[in-house]
């Protein structure tokens, strides 16, 4: 699967999942608004995976969209309730270190555009 939330999921738990818990998929049109600035970051969005719409603010002290998004595409969009993902998490450790990886990926590239480390 190409989405890194669910990377290394066996099948099986992936459907156990997806028959536990709601997932919204949505279409969006060029120029639709797909989350606004200022928003309170309750959903986990993925844009045609494997993109997440700012992972950063779904947990954390400030939880509200820094910026708003809008389609460039035709785009697919996949949500799923913070309190969901939350159990999800607690169901599996492989998901913890999903999100885990994809928060300190985002912690290296806003330091790396800092200039404040070397990536070799």
């Amino acid at each position: 699967m190409e989405m890194p939330l669910f990377h290394g999921v066996s099948y099986q738990k992936l459907s156990e999942i997806i028959g536990k818990h709601r997932f919204h998929f949505k279409k969006h049109k060029p120029g639709d608004i797909i989350v606004r600035a200022g928003d309170p970051c309750m959903l986990l969005s993925t844009v045609d995976a494997p993109e997440v719409i700012a992972p950063e603010y779904f947990f954390g002290r400030v939880t509200n969209y820094p910026a708003t998004v809008t389609a460039l595409d035709n785009c697919g969009i996949m949500q799923i309730e913070k309190r969901d993902y939350v159990d999800i998490i607690n169901s599996d450790q492989v998901f913890l270190f999903n999100i885990l990886n994809l928060l300190f990926q985002f912690l290296i590239d806003i330091l790396y555009f800092l200039n404040c480390i070397n990536v070799n």
